[in-house]
């Protein structure tokens, strides 16, 4: 099935719109869902920085932990779990829900993020000769604040908490950074009161429970982890996108439908040059495409199409013209030809060869003759003006009277018939009676030499009157139904020309038959018979 412009366009561009929102929906749900998680870490953020950045004891994270829950959103409850921890791996606090499943994989990311021994080891030589340089300090303190460094490295403290916290001790016992402020003890060791700015990671952790979102804040004080359950996020996301996928057809429905109406204004000038183009005929070659406000490229195809016709006209006419001209300037002379071979024939002697050769010339004149007539025929009906003078003739009797020729010139051609009784049409009794002939002098001529027949007959179809003639033949499969009506074609030049045959006398029954409103058409051809149809309107 062939699909028309207009509906390639309408798909066309449903399937480029339905790709782009494909893309722009994957593409949207990827930035919802990032921004999602942004917002999500943005709260945990400011949770661990809230409660991390002083030094608390276990009762404040147990009563962090009762106001946990109306710190976040109510609503979001159960999808908010906590756990605090300090950085000797003592359990601080952690929610109830805390998910058992979440644990394992949470310390396996916090030790994948563990500085290798070498680090560790380089990072420690380098303080020790900060240390070491302070020599406003005592041995002792020096030697302290070196193992409070190697203490913080083996509790896994970033390298810019202990930085900070080295600053500070060398600030508070008199070293040369400056700064500082109270202090207090922890193990022996002095720790500073305010912690070092927390240091943040997030990640996005999956378990049969589904993904979380996990939050690992820590300093010198805590490890604080905030894991936050995805599917509220995830729910948001699946709910647009069964929104997109049921309102995407439909929007994809009104593109095509969009697509469609928008082609077919856009191609309305070629639907008026084809109405115009359709009922250019022979006779009305003067038809033009009407000029309208449309595109450059249609304005210039009218153009084009225009001066085209124009220019067929003119040559159709000037050839109608020249065929009818010679034809009727050929009658004078033949005639006058014909009128001096009869009078020539009169003057010889009886049965002389002198006479046998007259009628000889006689008889092509007269096929000459014949030839021009046809001619002028054919030139009128190309020109839509083939005189017809119609009246209400019996057209049963002309088909019984070529019934009756048939048997008289057919000779040992058998001829049968069969005709519906008093039917009767409107036309030019002499032209039909033409087109009866032509269709007689075919059957006969191209019949079978031995046992040839011919069947005549005259019935009624779909309103229409049908006149058939049926013959036999010989090397009919051969028979180019394609050809036959054309001018000058003859079924078998191979045969020795017979008669006034010129290979026009289908071409001008044809035209005759459509002049009438009918037609002329080859039916049943087979190997052995081939029938011709004259149809024709009831009158």
């Amino acid at each position: 099935m062939r699909i028309s412009f207009r509906s390639k366009i309408a798909l066309g561009s449903a399937l480029y719109s339905g790709l782009f929102l494909g893309l722009f929906g994957i593409t949207f749900l990827g930035i919802i869902h990032t921004l999602g998680l942004d917002r999500i870490d943005r709260e945990m953020q400011a949770l661990g920085q809230g409660a991390t950045s002083r030094q608390h004891g276990s009762p404040y994270w147990d009563e962090y932990g009762e106001t946990f829950r109306d710190i976040i959103q109510p609503s979001r409850e159960e999808d908010w779990n906590l756990f605090v921890g300090n950085v000797r791996g003592q359990t601080l606090y952690q929610s109830e829900d805390w998910p058992e499943a979440l644990t394992p994989r949470v310390e396996a990311w916090v030790l994948s993020q563990a500085r290798a021994e070498e680090s560790i080891d380089s990072a420690i030589r380098d303080h020790a000769s900060v240390i070491n340089n302070q020599t406003t300090l005592r041995q002792e303190q020096r030697d302290e604040l070196l193992k409070d460094v190697k203490d913080l490295y083996a509790l896994d403290v970033p390298d810019a908490q202990i930085e900070n916290h080295v600053r500070r001790a060398l600030a508070r016992m008199g070293g040369s950074p400056t700064g500082g402020g109270p202090g207090a003890s922890r193990g022996g060791r002095h720790v500073p009161a305010m912690a070092s700015p927390i240091l943040s990671s997030f990640k996005t952790i999956r378990t049969e429970d589904g993904a979380w979102r996990v939050a690992f804040m820590g300093n010198e004080l805590v490890n604080f982890i905030v894991a936050v359950n995805l599917d509220h996020l995830h729910a948001k996301h699946r709910d647009f996108r069964n929104k997109l996928l049921f309102i995407a057809p439909f929007a994809l429905l009104l593109l095509a439908i969009g697509g469609r109406t928008i082609a077919g204004r856009a191609l309305r000038p070629v639907g008026v040059i084809a109405e115009t183009v359709s009922h250019v005929r022979a006779s009305e070659l003067d038809q033009r495409i009407p000029t309208f406000q449309a595109d450059k490229e249609f304005e210039q195809l009218t153009g084009i199409l225009n001066s085209m016709l124009e220019r067929l006209e003119r040559g159709f006419h000037q050839a109608t013209r020249f065929t009818a001209d010679a034809a009727h300037e050929l009658n004078s002379p033949l005639a006058v030809l014909q009128g001096e071979l009869d009078r020539m024939i009169q003057q010889a002697p009886e049965n002389s060869e002198e006479q046998r050769g007259y009628h000889n010339l006689l008889e092509e004149v007269q096929r000459l003759k014949g030839i021009t007539h046809k001619l002028l025929l054919l030139s009128r009906a190309d020109a839509g003006q083939l005189p017809l003078d119609k009246q209400l003739i019996n057209i049963s009797e002309l088909a019984g009277n070529t019934a009756e020729d048939a048997e008289v010139i057919a000779g040992p051609i058998k001829v049968s018939s069969a005709i519906l009784p008093n039917i009767k049409v409107s036309a030019d009794h002499t032209l039909i009676r033409q087109v009866t002939n032509n269709l007689l002098t075919n059957a006969i001529k191209y019949n079978r030499k031995e046992n040839g027949w011919i069947r005549i007959g005259l019935s009624m179809k779909n309103g229409m009157i049908q006149f058939s003639m049926t013959s036999s033949g010989e090397n009919l499969d051969q028979l180019d139904t394609e050809k036959i009506f054309e001018r000058f074609y003859r079924a078998d030049s191979s045969r020795k020309r017979d008669g006034f045959g010129a290979g026009l006398g289908l071409s001008i029954s044809r035209e005759i038959a459509r002049a009438h409103g009918g037609d002329l058409i080859v039916e049943n051809l087979t190997d052995e018979s081939v029938t011709f149809v004259l149809s024709l309107p009831e009158a």
